[in-house]
């Protein structure tokens, strides 16, 4: 007789402010529902004299207060990627609509990475450069795409990886929420075999290298200990920005 086993959904995000900016603009969060579905969400605001806060806390809160509508979960992971895609587009309206009303507002707006795990499958969807990871194989791979002018450049072969990581204008982004009337995204649906699933601003990874985000992951800790460790590294390497993270992993039992 085979063994049935269970899963249960093991999660943990926080924000920290880093080391050199007074405010923070990055927002984090997981949700579930009763069908055990899961919505990540990684926000991190910019511009508006000062109000990128306001931008990333509008858009966490327009998807939160959406998936909540789903509480018993999604008839499949085609409609679950109709419905991110639908709610990215209202907070954009939103972010958008809000800086056209108030002056102290113009300009803001916020990346967004959300990723939702349905059973076997994730859509991964962002807007602008904050990430999406997974984790197999003692290494991390990224599900996102970076909408930054550097990587762009690297994209298109017009520098290498590593002049990348020395340029001095890699936070220049060409797409972000809330600039426009209209948004762009990308986003991805794939299979999803219970690997640990790891979203963050670039906070994290442009103070901590991949392999080392990939070693702390590596040993296997509570997820808020991973989360904490992970801030913690960054922010001995310099806390250059805000950080935000969001972990989840799915464990097995008997």
């Amino acid at each position: 007789m085979k063994n049935k086993f269970t899963y249960q959904n093991d999660f943990a995000y926080q924000v920290d402010v880093g080391k050199v900016r007074i405010k923070n603009d990055d927002q984090a969060l997981i949700l579930t529902n009763s069908n055990d579905d899961v919505l990540m969400i990684i926000a991190d605001g910019m511009g508006g004299h000062s109000k990128g806060d306001y931008a990333s806390k509008l858009t966490i809160d327009i998807l939160t207060e959406e998936f909540k509508k789903h509480k018993k979960g999604f008839i499949s992971i085609f409609v679950a990627k109709l419905w991110l895609q639908y709610v990215v587009g209202k907070a954009n309206k939103l972010v958008y609509n809000t800086a056209e009303k108030d002056k102290s507002c113009k300009g803001m707006g916020t990346t967004l990475v959300a990723l939702l795990i349905r059973k076997n499958n994730i859509v991964v969807l962002n807007v602008g450069d904050s990430r999406a990871y997974i984790y197999h194989n003692d290494k991390i791979e990224r599900l996102s795409e970076d909408e930054s002018y550097v990587d762009y450049l690297k994209r298109s072969g017009q520098i290498s990886e590593s002049e990348a990581e020395k340029r001095k204008d890699k936070n220049v982004l060409l797409n972000a929420l809330g600039i426009y009337p209209s948004i762009s995204f990308n986003s991805r649906l794939l299979m999803y075999h219970n690997e640990p699933l790891l979203l963050c601003s670039d906070g994290l990874f442009n103070n901590l290298k991949e392999k080392d985000i990939a070693a702390i992951i590596k040993k296997g800790m509570d997820t808020k200990l991973t989360v904490k460790e992970l801030i913690n590294a960054a922010n001995r390497n310099g806390g250059s920005d805000n950080i935000a993270v969001a972990y989840f992993v799915r464990r097995q039992h008997d």
